[in-house]
């Protein structure tokens, strides 16, 4: 015996009480995503690229295999002794605009706005390869209305899967 199930009217449906968006591909579209650039960026010898990039990319997949994330700055770090005593924060800065380009996704900017306008909290999370901190500056300078921590209340926040010391 099979039940039927009443419609459900859009007028009865409970409005969210909170919500959590993810960044990448959710928030923000990555327009473009260029590792090796972003390598060139820090890495004087150009013919040490390919392999770093390779290197990086295999250490993400096994990461993602145990379900942690791999910050690429700091895995540079730990990697290059040039960049030993540099301050992940300088690698970052040095390395993310030559390796992303993030906009607005379709229509997110209206949902937002009407969310922000009906007084629901948002938050945001991000298993990206970058830090919250960077993420908040691109999303800033997108000149897309989206500005994470403001009026909005979307402030980036980074999960606990997204260590640094990984």
């Amino acid at each position: 015996m099979t039940r039927e199930l009443a419609p459900i009217s859009l007028t009865s449906v409970t409005p969210p009480t909170a919500v959590l968006f993810d960044v990448g591909d959710t928030l923000l579209v990555e327009r473009r995503f260029d590792l090796e650039a972003g390598l060139a960026a820090v890495v004087p010898q150009s013919d040490a690229i390919p392999a770093l990039a390779k290197a990086f990319r295999t250490r993400v997949r096994a990461c993602h295999e145990t379900h942690t994330e791999l910050r690429l700055a700091s895995w540079l770090r730990r990697r290059l002794r040039s960049l030993s005593r540099a301050p992940v924060d300088e690698i970052e800065d040095c390395i993310w605009s030559e390796v992303v380009t993030l906009s607005p996704s379709p229509g997110v900017i209206d949902v937002l706005q009407r969310l922000a306008r009906d007084g629901v909290p948002m938050a945001t999370i991000s298993n990206a390869a970058f830090s919250g901190r960077v993420l908040l500056a691109s999303s800033v300078a997108t000149d897309s209305d989206i500005s994470f921590g403001s009026s909005c209340r979307v402030p980036i926040s980074e999960c606990g899967a997204c260590a640094e010391n990984l």
